[in-house]
């Protein structure tokens, strides 16, 4: 610590033994199903650097550094957890190495903070797990050398107009896509599919779910103990989780005329829901009883009853294999809940 700069360093380190101890013999795999598997080490170490300078009292510019490595998941380790102890090949850690920088404003009457943060991740393994119905058995597809990217901006501000007015605001621009193409590994519990190996062409694809979101918000507190604040609420650039079987060449094998231009687009583009808006408020009362305090809460969300609210979802891992209709099978959706209501009360002694 200086008089204009603080700073930190740190490192960290674990150590992790994992193996499968199957409890029963299972007929596709009576070699490689009871008894413990193979035992594989992982050493992951990590290490953690920030900054913070002092402009002046209420002006800070502040940075943050790391870099760590991950074992795998159990889940993520074998191929087929539940029978057999084969482990996905090509099994290693996750590297991980990401920062960010801050601009700090704390005020009597405005806190702020602005930051820029950018995160890379490496070699991640990835399991789904699904019943096909051609094959009429459980299918596992094991993706490895998975990289991501996870960048953008966030902004956060607190203002006090009067005593008892503040206005809050809330913001994160993000960009979280997928840099790498991974590789496929499918297998079938009951030993109908040979193991095959295929590039996901998931490079550029956005990491399911909200990438950009924010929030307005109005609050009164007044003297006599009550309060009132609403919120107006955004998020946007949100993205359906993708089923990475529809981005392989096999899954547009044998569309090549100018006709199939578009069944491929709709195989293989991932979708995009739409954004949203809500508008959520609350008011409460805190009463004094002796030396006990009785608090009451009122609060609606999705004030706007927007039913139509899409919050996630997935595409299904079925489709008519024969004539590559995936429309036979269409994407399942998360909706939010319509105008809610809720009443706390709360007892404090």
């Amino acid at each position: 610590t200086y008089n204009k700069v603080d700073f930190y360093v740190g490192a960290t380190g674990n150590y992790i033994r994992m193996w499968r101890d199957g409890l029963y013999q299972n007929g596709r795999f009576p070699d490689n199903s009871l008894g413990e598997s193979e035992k594989k080490d992982f050493i992951s170490p990590g290490a953690k650097a920030g900054f913070t300078y002092k402009i002046n009292g209420r002006n800070f510019i502040q940075g943050n550094a790391m870099w760590m490595e991950r074992a795998p998941s159990l889940r993520d380790a074998f191929i087929s957890q539940r029978i057999r102890n084969d482990y996905v090949d090509g099994l290693t850690k996750e590297k991980v190495l990401g920062g960010d920088i801050s601009y700090i404003i704390r005020s009597p009457y405005v806190k702020a903070r602005l930051t820029a943060f950018q995160t890379m991740f490496y070699d991640q393994t990835e399991l789904r797990s699904f019943y096909h119905d051609d094959l009429n058995t459980f299918v596992h597809l094991v993706m490895t050398g998975i990289d991501k990217i996870h960048q953008g901006f966030e902004f956060g501000t607190e203002v006090k107009l009067t005593t008892a007015i503040s206005m809050t605001a809330v913001a994160s621009v993000g960009n979280y896509r997928i840099t790498s193409r991974p590789q496929g590994t499918i297998t079938a519990e009951n030993g109908t599919l040979e193991e095959t190996t295929q590039t996901i062409y998931l490079k550029d694809f956005y990491v399911p779910g909200v990438q950009n979101a924010g929030s307005i918000g109005f609050n009164y507190r007044h003297p006599a103990y009550w309060f009132f604040n609403a919120n107006v609420n955004y998020f946007g650039k949100n993205y359906l989780d993708y089923n990475p079987l529809r981005r392989t060449a096999s899954a547009i094998d044998g569309l090549f005329t100018a006709d199939d231009v578009e069944k491929v687009a709709a195989i293989t583009e991932q979708t995009k829901l739409d954004d949203a808006i809500t508008l959520d408020a609350s008011i409460g009362k805190s009463i004094k009883m002796g030396q006990y305090y009785l608090n009451i809460n009122f609060s609606v969300s999705n004030i706007l009853d927007n039913k139509n609210l899409v919050t996630g979802g997935y595409e299904q891992y079925r489709y008519e294999s024969d004539t590559q209709l995936y429309e036979k099978f269409p994407a399942k959706y998360f909706y939010g809940l319509g105008r809610t209501y809720y009443l706390n009360v709360g007892f404090r002694f």
